[in-house]
């Protein structure tokens, strides 16, 4: 199961593309306030920004103890270190993104 949470003018037109690829597979949350229990509910946090400056999401995943995939822009690098506190990609690149991931949900202990 995905689950994808914030909101924006791009929301409706990503659920319904996403629905198009995942089926049920991909919950939309919306706004989430009550971040700690999001965070204790995901297995990996993704952040797939073409652009980012400091990356508080990510932060707040690692503080949580969650194992990050973020594709490697902006002021990312900062917080996450490659295969210390995470994953960094390419930005773009859709299989280092889906490999990353899915070898986290594979080898727990990383």
């Amino acid at each position: 199961m995905f689950a994808i949470a914030g909101d924006g003018e791009l929301r409706a037109m990503l659920e319904a593309e996403a629905r198009q690829t995942l089926g049920e597979q991909v919950r939309f949350l919306g706004w989430v306030s009550d971040l700690p229990v999001l965070y204790a509910a995901l297995d990996v946090v993704v952040l797939t920004s073409l652009n980012e400056g400091t990356p508080v999401a990510l932060i707040e995943a690692i503080i949580a103890g969650r194992p990050v995939v973020a594709t490697d822009v902006g002021g990312v690098s900062e917080v996450v270190h490659d295969g210390v506190n995470g994953s960094l990609v390419p930005s773009g690149d859709a299989d280092a993104i889906a490999g990353r991931g899915a070898f986290l949900l594979e080898v727990p202990e990383r």
